[in-house]
């Protein structure tokens, strides 16, 4: 009975974990994307402003020659996301691993929660038990009370009926 209970809560605990986890990655997703573009917007914003201070096509035309070179094929800007888009995936593991062991904190809650509501059936039962054998024996002793209240109304009647031959007799003495 007790295990059909356990396997039914596990299957519904897993469905919640699956539930939150897919959740949790949804959310982190959405997380990163915005963070993603905010960096992107930035350091375009940055790209942009350094070009503009700087002057002219010819220095814009060198500043993009060396930072391709220097880079193996990618530009700063490039770089930059990839390095954010990394930090916000380390984010999103410890993020989805935190709510990995709050889930595996609230199942040991429960299974605690499911053994003392065991243990209190289980003492439950031995008080109905227990109930049941003291209503047992009280039920015996009125039964002997009842054939012992037979036996003495049944002497009684004797007695009134002995009485009432032996009345006559008396009153002649």
């Amino acid at each position: 009975c007790y295990k059909d209970e356990i396997d039914i809560l596990k299957k519904k605990l897993k469905k919640k974990e699956r539930e939150l986890e897919n959740l949790a990655c949804g959310v982190e997703i959405a997380r990163m994307e915005q963070e993603r573009d905010r960096v992107k917007a930035e350091l375009e914003k940055k790209h942009t402003k350094k070009n503009k201070s700087k002057g002219g096509l010819l220095s814009w035309m060198f500043a993009y020659m060396f930072s391709s070179g220097t880079s193996g094929g990618k530009n700063l800007l490039e770089e930059d996301s990839d390095y954010e888009l990394e930090k916000l995936q380390d984010l999103a593991r410890s993020t989805l691993l935190n709510a990995l062991q709050t889930e595996r904190n609230n199942v040991d809650e429960l299974e605690i929660a499911l053994s003392a509501s065991q243990q209190n059936n289980s003492a439950i039962g031995e008080m109905v038990s227990s109930r049941d054998s003291i209503i047992d024996e009280l039920n015996d002793r009125v039964a002997v009370f009842e054939e012992d209240k037979l036996v003495l109304k049944a002497a009684l009647r004797q007695l009134q009926k002995e009485m009432k031959e032996e009345a006559p007799k008396t009153q002649k003495l």
